[in-house]
């Protein structure tokens, strides 16, 4: 079978989220490079600077920037059709 694999940056302004919370089919690998954000999957914690969190496929999950300052991070889709 086809198990393509996605990447990219994204910067995230302080105060805002990038979507609401939300699950889909494929997982996801996100790596923190900048800032701080507060991530909501199965329960809420901070993740920071070389932070790296696994999204299983069909788990709800969001997260929001609460620094002051940007967040830079990139998020792997493992496997999206």
């Amino acid at each position: 079978g086809d198990h393509p694999i996605e990447i990219h940056l994204t910067e995230l302004a302080a105060g805002l989220m990038p979507h609401a919370a939300h699950r889909h089919a494929h997982a996801e690998m996100v790596m923190f490079q900048e800032g701080s954000l507060e991530i909501t999957l199965m329960e809420v914690t901070v993740a920071d600077a070389g932070s790296v969190v696994y999204v299983s496929p069909n788990d709800m999950h969001g997260w929001k920037n609460v620094g002051t300052t940007r967040a830079r991070y990139f998020v792997m889709a493992l496997g999206r059709a």
